[in-house]
């Protein structure tokens, strides 16, 4: 029996394997966009707990303006986490897209191969923009390869980070 790939046109082929191509670049630089900004972030996060302890460490003389300076901090730490999370979850979902577009790209390409005659109808790929199926996420995992674990694992590295800004704010303003 003839594998159906071979009756299928080298243009069809071309087309999809450009549109994974393209899919495959973008998730790449989301993936290396987001290690890039959460570094940045992480960086920040950093400097600021060690210029909160060492306020804690050396006090200004005025209590109240210190209270006010360790406030300001913990509240950038705050909104840090807040950006990290958010970021971090836009790009999950750039990825996602991403992803989609390939499983997309895919099931053209499979049906092309059982009707080669669905070419003069549906001569492209179908761009995405609908919500996922079941069976897409499946496909989407098999693809992924962790692409989609790394903002994961980071808006959980956020929320951490944040519940450890609450708990040196409360230690911070009790003591």
């Amino acid at each position: 029996m003839e594998n159906e790939s071979n009756k299928l046109p080298h243009e069809a082929w071309d087309k999809a394997y450009k549109m994974i191509a393209l899919e495959n670049k973008l998730c790449n630089h989301r993936v290396s966009t987001i290690m890039a900004i959460n570094g940045f972030l992480f960086l920040a996060f950093i400097f600021l707990i060690n210029c909160l302890v060492r306020m804690k460490t050396s006090p200004i003389p005025d209590a109240h303006l210190h209270n006010i300076s360790i406030s300001i901090v913990l509240g950038i730490n705050a909104i840090l986490c807040v950006v990290g999370v958010t970021s971090s979850w836009s790009i999950r979902e750039g990825i996602n897209a991403a992803y989609l577009q390939v499983v997309e790209a895919a099931r053209w390409l499979d049906e092309v191969a059982k009707n080669p005659a669905k070419l003069l109808t549906h001569p492209y790929p179908p761009i995405t923009g609908k919500k996922l199926q079941e069976d897409d996420y499946k496909m989407i995992a098999n693809l992924s390869s962790g692409n989609l674990i790394i903002p994961k694992i980071l808006i959980y590295v956020w929320v951490c980070f944040f519940i450890i800004n609450i708990f040196f704010a409360l230690k911070l303003h009790t003591n």
